[in-house]
């Protein structure tokens, strides 16, 4: 059974890495969350405002996956440059329930 924990533990190693969301959304992976009723992915896109998506979806790391080392870092000094910057720690959070 799925826990925060568990997620946490699943995607740890991505932090900070430039991501695919629901296979559509460019987003650096800060952490994950859950409320009284899902899991999220803490993310970051271009732009700087930090946002949760379902963990329904997928999350996908482009690292690892880009064909060139320098195009991937070329594209993670354009996020932070735009206002996505690396968070210093994965972030691990307990939503509080919603009004």
């Amino acid at each position: 059974m799925l826990s925060l924990q568990s997620l946490a533990d699943e995607y740890r190693p991505f932090h900070n890495d430039i991501c695919v969301i629901h296979d559509h959304l460019l987003a650096r992976l800060v952490g994950v969350a859950e409320d009284e009723s899902d899991f999220y992915y803490k993310v970051i896109p271009l732009g700087g405002k930090a946002s949760y998506c379902s963990a329904v979806g997928s999350c996908v790391s482009l690292k690892a996956g880009y064909p060139d080392p320098e195009r991937y870092a070329c594209l993670d000094r354009t996020f932070a440059l735009n206002g996505a910057v690396p968070s210093p720690e994965f972030e691990v959070t307990v939503l509080p329930p919603s009004p």
